[in-house]
């Protein structure tokens, strides 16, 4: 009865199949550590410390306003991009490497909802911790040194285009740690395309528009940031940047789903096709459920102790996922097939 109570029954069908489940794990992992409170103080730090330094610091002549709304873009496009990458990078690595992935993928979670429980708890979170929170906190600042509240819709507009290439750069390190199993290739891949976008721009300008993966989404190296143009509540030049790192965002999580998809299935039939003993346990998370022969139609004497349903595989599945193309009961041996 005690371990029937840390059960949470799975109500969701399809693609979404154990995603409340996953989801509340990832928040725990989140919400219910120290990890909360560690990225506040780390973030608040750089990104709202470096703005009260520039304010304390600016003199007379200069417009604080102006100086620290620079600083406070140039930061935070920076520590969220960083971080973000920093962040995304062990999500799915180390738990490949422990064998937690597959444990979970055993239950009934579908691959779908085991990637976007952790694009969605990761974005969330660093949306509440490096865009909101420290949003508010470097408006207090600004509207304390200006002596004048500022206007709400440029500022929030602001952030909203940091959220967006943010969320960008938490997709990216998310499909190449369902591609690698090293933590340098999805720290390098990310950081090689800012640089290669930052020198490519020097030669094509316009290639910044549709491959938004500089610091600051902008239409030019040598134009301001659009974050920069709508805090100055001045309207945008083009809204292509915005699009084209949408599109990105999508395209990298559907590619992290698909390759899920691959590499589990990949798996599953190198272990039926090379080795004569296979543990339904360890492919499926299956109990009691072993295969004792390599193919019970070809090997009449073999058995399969399948005595109950397990699970939501019946008898009959199990020999088919195993290419019995006999008939059911059509085999010499009734227990095989």
């Amino acid at each position: 009865m005690a371990a029937n109570a840390t059960l949470q029954r799975v109500h969701e069908q399809g693609w979404r199949r154990g995603f409340a489940n996953t989801f509340r794990k990832e928040n725990r992992d989140w919400w219910g550590t120290r990890r909360w409170w560690v990225a506040i103080l780390i973030w608040s730090v750089l990104v709202n410390g470096a703005l009260a330094a520039t304010l304390s610091s600016s003199s007379a002549d200069a417009p604080a306003e102006l100086i620290g709304m620079a600083q406070f873009l140039q930061m935070s496009v920076i520590t969220t991009l960083i971080g973000a990458i920093t962040i995304m990078q062990n999500t799915l690595i180390d738990e490949k490497k422990t064998g937690t992935a597959e444990w979970i993928l055993s239950k009934p979670v579908s691959r779908s909802a085991f990637v976007l429980s952790k694009f969605a708890a990761n974005a969330i979170a660093l949306l509440l911790i490096a865009i909101v929170l420290q949003g508010v906190l470097a408006y207090v600042q600004l509207s304390a040194k200006t002596g004048a509240a500022l206007a709400v819709m440029p500022f929030v507009v602001s952030l909203g285009i940091i959220a967006l290439q943010m969320l960008l750069f938490i997709s990216l390190p998310l499909m190449l740690g369902a591609f690698f199993n090293s933590r340098g290739a999805v720290l390098g891949v990310p950081l090689a395309l800012v640089f290669i976008v930052m020198v490519v721009s020097n030669f094509v300008p316009s290639i910044v528009q549709v491959a938004p993966f500089s610091f600051g989404l902008t239409t030019g190296p040598a134009d301001p940031m659009l974050a920069a143009v709508a805090l100055q509540a001045q309207p945008l030049p083009t809204l292509l940047p915005l699009i084209s790192t949408a599109v990105w965002t999508v395209l990298f999580l559907a590619v992290a789903l698909r390759t899920r998809r691959v590499l589990e299935a990949g798996r599953s039939a190198a272990l039926f096709k090379n080795r004569p003993q296979v543990s339904l346990e360890e492919t499926w998370g299956l109990s009691n459920v072993v295969m004792r022969s390599h193919h019970p139609c070809q090997n009449p004497q073999g058995t399969r102790t399948a005595s109950r349903r397990v699970g939501s595989h019946t008898h009959r599945q199990l020999s088919n996922s195993l290419g019995c193309r006999q008939p059911w009961g059509s085999c010499s041996d009734p227990q095989g097939c």
